[in-house]
């Protein structure tokens, strides 16, 4: 995969950042596997853009950036990735507070509902 992966492969950069991360088949690299979570983001690849997306936000071997995070979560969201869905609507409802946040976030949390999503069920149901 590391050959695909330098060549500008999205899904072979996700796959080299997954056995990083987790130490599958090589040693555990965190800071290595955050690069290539960003390759594969920029390169369009929604569970990198999860997951890339969660890094920034917490600030894990990355530059802390709300923008960029809010910015790649959207993108997985809208590219159908469930827990994205789910974390973009949380972050819809904390930064657009009352009935406006619920609006925006509502669609979201259905399109994870329907995939599965515990907690997006949940949230559709108190809506």
């Amino acid at each position: 995969a590391l050959p695909r992966a330098q060549l500008g492969d999205a899904s072979a950069q996700t796959l080299i950042a997954e056995m990083m991360s987790r130490g599958l088949g090589t040693k555990r690299d965190p800071k290595t596997a955050a690069f290539w979570y960003g390759q594969a983001a920029a390169g369009g690849d929604p569970a990198a853009m999860f997951k890339y997306a969660l890094l920034l936000m917490e600030g894990r071997d990355v530059e802390r950036d709300k923008v960029k995070a809010d910015e790649y979560m959207k993108k997985a969201a809208d590219a159908g990735n469930s827990s994205a869905q789910f974390n973009w609507a949380q972050t819809l409802v904390a930064d657009n507070p009352g009935e406006k946040g619920l609006k925006l976030a509502l669609p979201y949390y259905e399109k994870s509902a329907e995939q599965g999503v515990a907690d997006s069920q949940y949230a559709v149901a108190q809506v």
